[in-house]
């Protein structure tokens, strides 16, 4: 009853949308992201490399999405008989 069609979209997505967009500021991931023996909080450094490889290879993937949409436009450009 809660996954899936079952629930409202907002409800499936909050997940994803929190791991994206909130779970790694400092001030929330202090909150979870812990030692599971010491209970220490994740280091300062160790986050910050982890948001900056949040970036890696963004010039990449945005160009391999626009050859793709071009592509598409490309297609649905074409008669019906071709």
């Amino acid at each position: 009853s809660l996954s899936g069609t079952s629930v409202s979209r907002d409800f499936v997505e909050f997940p994803s949308t929190f791991e994206e967009d909130w779970a790694i500021h400092p001030e929330v991931i202090a909150n979870y992201a812990k030692h599971y023996k010491t209970g220490e909080p994740i280091p300062a450094n160790l986050l910050k490399n982890i948001i900056q490889s949040r970036s890696f290879n963004q010039g990449f993937d945005t160009l391999e999405y626009v050859a793709a949409a071009l592509l598409d436009m490309q297609w649905h450009s074409l008669p019906a008989d071709a």
